[in-house]
């Protein structure tokens, strides 16, 4: 993938110079912007094309092999573990991130999770969570105080006297409060139960496979109770495919991330020069495309 955004970056650089000597900006400030063939609106090619990152303008969904769809249907209670595998660059993430946007579902870097402690303290933080709980048991005691004594009404037609009687009740609290702590595991099992947001696992190789074990043991119930929980990973990158489906027995919807072909990376391109008005030739885009795949070095 690297020599395929190479060529795109050489290109475009070729382009900014050739802008330079009309706009009398130097091209290595990589400042220039393109406009969109006369709309209002214009877009930097800084923009267009982020060779690892985001794809908004040029993202290919691919859409014959329906990974949304399949992604997707985590959202609708399936109830199953869904692990997302494929080679590095393969657009694991993305899609990831097209399916469940960081705004809509809680993220977890792999990369940052040295103990399964981390794990639980991201979440926490993620959903505000408190781990020390504090309980007041109280009770009212109520006091009576009473007293007599005569009263006399004169109320223009009737006069008379008697006797009347008075009670005043006062009322006051006591209180005993305890408090107490919760392991992290358990403030984040509570609060991901209480709010059910999906939860995905970026590079969940990353993290050593006893603890990934022990976490999957963990969210088990959740999932089997209809909690989204998507983990990303490269394959036989220190992620134990087996022992994971061991814990879930059974309850596994794996989506494989299939290599990218000719045309599928012909769309890259083809939409971002489109996008910074320039005509790339269909020929170019394949070249691109056939560096990426190795035919071409």
């Amino acid at each position: 993938m690297l020599i395929f955004w190479q060529g795109i970056l050489c290109t475009l650089a070729v382009l900014e110079r050739r802008l330079a000597g009309v706009t009398g900006l130097p091209w290595w400030k990589g400042s220039v912007i393109f406009g969109t063939g006369g709309s209002e609106k214009s877009v930097r090619y800084q923009d267009v094309f982020v060779p690892g990152g985001f794809p908004k303008h040029t993202y290919n969904p691919r859409a014959d092999l329906q990974l949304e769809q399949k992604l997707g249907e985590a959202k609708n209670n399936l109830c199953k573990l869904v692990p997302v595998t494929g080679q590095t660059k393969s657009g694991k993430t993305v899609l990831a991130r097209r399916v469940f946007p960081p705004e809509e579902a809680l993220w977890i870097d792999g990369g940052s999770v040295s103990t399964e402690d981390d794990f639980w303290q991201i979440i926490i933080e993620q959903l505000q969570l408190f781990q020390a709980v504090e309980n007041i048991a109280g009770k009212e005691i109520e006091s009576k105080f009473g007293g007599k004594g005569s009263a006399e009404a004169n109320f223009l037609i009737a006069k008379g006297s008697g006797e009347v009687s008075a009670e005043i009740a006062a009322k006051r609290q006591s209180s005993v409060s305890t408090g107490r702590v919760l392991s992290a595991r358990v403030t984040a099992l509570t609060g991901l139960k209480k709010d059910p947001n999906p939860l995905v696992i970026d590079d969940f190789h990353y993290i050593e496979r006893e603890t990934q074990g022990s976490i999957i043991r963990a969210l088990k119930p959740l999932i089997f109770d209809g909690l989204p929980v998507i983990i990303v990973a490269i394959p036989h990158r220190r992620y134990d495919a087996l022992k994971v489906e061991k814990e879930m027995t059974g309850r596994i919807a794996p989506i494989e991330i299939q290599t990218w072909t000719l045309d599928e990376l012909a769309f890259i391109p083809s939409t971002g020069f489109k996008l910074l008005n320039f005509d790339l030739e269909t020929e170019t885009a394949t070249r691109f495309s056939v560096r990426r795949s190795g035919v071409l070095t």
